[in-house]
């Protein structure tokens, strides 16, 4: 850490930046740089390429250090200021602060805001990215070191490549964490496939809030019930669109046929079990109540739609039939409800043609009068 903030560390990594090192040139380069650097060169190395894959996280990193773990955990800068300003004006505390995403964020929104971390190469990463003016110390989240603050907590959730999937192996673990903070107003980051009713097991009665940015859902996110406004305990967040649903909202959507359009909702709508609430806001109603797919004559501003051309019962020899018929080429497929693998289905349909259509296939119905459906659509963009 010392070498890679000091002057001939910033310049190694400068050089090192020139080089390509992609797939097919990385030995090449490596050899180069060997030559110049000696047993530095890998940590010169690791170094630009995690910079250049954390381009997609971060508006700039050009400067940053990380460790590729830490990378991975990193929340992207978009969901972090969503956080931040969620904040804003509060004195808040990340107590495992990492190599300073979420400081980054605060410092713009947060009335005071400063960081903790366990792991000291960390938090000199931290240091080196945030620059002068934000507070850093050592300390575990599992021992708190304030008392009024606002605490955000990011536990770990990977050991090497593979994921955690029960909160309690967190690290620190969720429900330890939970009880040390639960007198305090917290904000914990989870991973988006959490089980909500684990959650609640493990005496959270606050707001699951979950994310989606560009498409993919990011986070859930653990808001204590100081912190959650009014009274909601569950909330969609969708960066994309900026448009928030909450389970305090309607749910009166209905169940009906397919109107024009189909609409597949957004992820974190469906995680959050509050597709009837989205439905609602848009005047759109589900195809089955127990599948997620709505339906409406009109799409919801910036919503990618599919509008209804054919509706038939499911079967390869039937759909292949109708998608030659419109000279469709290129087919995607969306699938709920039904046992169909979408690529292997594709391939099997072999299909030549100019045109590009979307197929959903869903079941509709419940017990014996439960049917596979296929709409043949034509996406809105």
């Amino acid at each position: 850490m010392r070498y890679l903030r000091s002057d001939a560390g910033r310049q190694a990594l400068a050089a090192v930046d020139r080089h390509r090192l992609t797939d097919s040139s990385l030995v090449s380069d490596i050899a180069s740089a060997r030559g110049q650097f000696g047993d530095r060169t890998a940590i010169l190395v690791e170094t630009v390429k995690l910079r250049r894959k954390a381009a997609v996280k971060f508006a700039d990193a050009s400067d940053w250090l990380f460790t590729d773990d830490a990378l991975q955990q990193a929340t992207a800068g978009p969901v972090a200021e969503h956080r931040a300003r969620r904040l804003a004006g509060a004195t808040v505390h990340d107590a495992t602060c990492s190599i300073g995403t979420e400081l980054a964020a605060l410092r713009d929104w947060a009335g005071f805001a400063f960081g903790s971390d366990i792991d000291p190469v960390r938090l000199a990463m931290a240091e080196n990215n945030l620059g002068p003016g934000v507070a850093l110390c050592r300390a575990d989240a599992l021992r708190p070191i304030t008392d009024d603050a606002v605490v955000l907590v990011d536990p770990a959730r990977r050991s090497g490549s593979k994921r955690r999937f029960d909160p309690r192996a967190y690290v620190p673990p969720l429900d330890e964490l939970l009880d040390v903070l639960r007198r305090r107003n917290y904000v914990v980051k989870c991973s988006p496939g959490i089980d909500f009713a684990v959650v609640e097991q493990l005496g959270f009665a606050g707001e699951i809030e979950v994310t989606s940015l560009a498409g993919s859902v990011r986070e859930a996110c653990l808001w204590s019930r100081g912190l959650s406004g009014g009274g909601e305990r569950r909330r969609a967040t969708m960066l994309d669109t900026g448009e928030q649903i909450t389970d305090t909202l309607s749910d009166d959507c209905g169940v009906a046929p397919a109107g024009r359009w189909i609409v597949d909702p957004d992820g974190a709508v469906v995680r959050s079990g509050l597709v009837r609430h989205y439905g609602a806001r848009h005047g759109l109603w589900q195809l089955d109540p127990d599948i997620a797919y709505l339906s409406g004559d009109r799409l919801p501003d910036g919503v990618r739609g599919f509008e209804v051309l054919d509706q038939l019962a499911f079967s390869e020899r039937h759909l292949r039939q109708a998608l030659s018929a419109l000279g469709a080429g290129a087919v995607e497929i969306l699938v709920r409800g039904v046992d169909v693998d979408p690529d292997a289905l594709r391939a099997r349909l072999r299909l030549r043609g100019p045109a590009h259509a979307t197929v959903v296939i869903v079941r509709l119905g419940s017990g014996a009068a439960s049917r596979a459906t296929a709409f043949i659509c034509r996406p809105s963009r």
